[in-house]
């Protein structure tokens, strides 16, 4: 027999409309995928519909799976009351789909993707309202429809809560100016932070404006450290170049002394020398002195 894969069927969730119940429960777009309602596992049946007419006859218990902390939770949902609004827009699929790994890893100044709206650190998520099963259908998607305009759901791991950015480019490519990374490499941390999806432009605005002024000491401090690290460099080459100069001295410095110890050998030598021919010459005046001596006596 063969190897079987058993399949989870899921919902995966493509939109949270601001101030409804989802909102409010604070369930995730993209991050969250409910397997469950009142402990029945989701069918290719089970749609947004089919969940609002299960929540206007009694409480609704999802049963939900965390892509990004890769946990499970349930999540009660009391009857509804009056006019609220479950604020929810899902689609069916017959296995769980992962979270999506596109992480925006530099925003060039000035290019589309910054006028956009995109950041450093970005991850995208998705676009809102739009079933995708991989990266590479989302980049495609994103690179037709960019004259059209779309809005991607946003989560940067410096701030706690995913946002819209309404995406738009006109000409070149759709993530012009994005230096982007794909796979597990790049994948949302799973740490356990509490993440919410904000629709407060003021909010939204605020912690941008915070996020790029500690951006940018980041960068300044790198720049700082790479400079440092530089000049530590510089200082090890210009001790290593001293120590090298110094043991040239020490070696021209041996050199001289020997060679003055060598001439100090070759002048005592050459005075030995000396003192031998001078003998040599001494004896050899003695004698011929004494041979004339005797030439005289005979």
């Amino acid at each position: 027999m063969g190897n079987t894969s058993s399949k989870i069927p899921s919902l995966q969730i493509l939109k949270i409309t601001e101030n409804s119940i989802s909102h409010k429960n604070n369930i995730l777009p993209f991050m969250h995928t409910i397997v469950k309602i009142n402990d029945i596992p989701v069918s290719d049946k089970t749609d947004a519909l089919e969940i609002v007419k299960m929540w206007e006859q009694e409480d609704l218990d999802l049963f939900l799976r965390d892509l990004r902390t890769s946990t499970n939770f349930h999540l009660v949902i009391p009857k509804k009351v009056s006019d609220a609004r479950l604020g929810m827009s899902v689609n069916f699929t017959d296995d769980i789909i992962d979270l999506f790994t596109v992480k925006i890893l530099q925003v060039i100044e000035g290019s589309p993707a910054q006028q956009c709206g995109l950041l450093q650190h970005d991850y995208i998520l998705g676009v809102e309202g739009i079933p995708m099963e991989n990266e590479n259908k989302l980049l495609k998607y994103i690179e037709k429809k960019k004259k059209d305009g779309m809005t991607l759901l946003v989560f940067n791991e410096k701030m706690n809560f995913i946002r819209k950015v309404h995406f738009i480019v006109k000409s070149g490519l759709s993530l012009y100016g994005c230096k982007i990374g794909l796979g597990v490499l790049y994948a949302i941390p799973g740490d356990k932070r509490n993440i919410t999806v904000e629709f407060d432009q003021e909010v939204i605005n605020r912690k941008i404006e915070e996020f790029k002024k500690d951006n940018t000491k980041e960068i300044e401090s790198s720049e700082e450290n790479t400079n440092y690290q530089n000049l530590d460099k510089v200082n090890e080459n210009s001790k290593a170049v001293k120590i090298e100069n110094e043991r040239e001295d020490n070696r021209f410095d041996d050199d001289v002394s020997i060679k003055s110890r060598s001439n100090v050998n070759n002048e005592k030598i050459n005075d030995e020398q000396s003192k031998n021919k001078d003998g040599e010459v001494a004896d050899k005046s003695e004698s011929e002195n004494e041979m004339t001596k005797n030439i005289y006596k005979k």
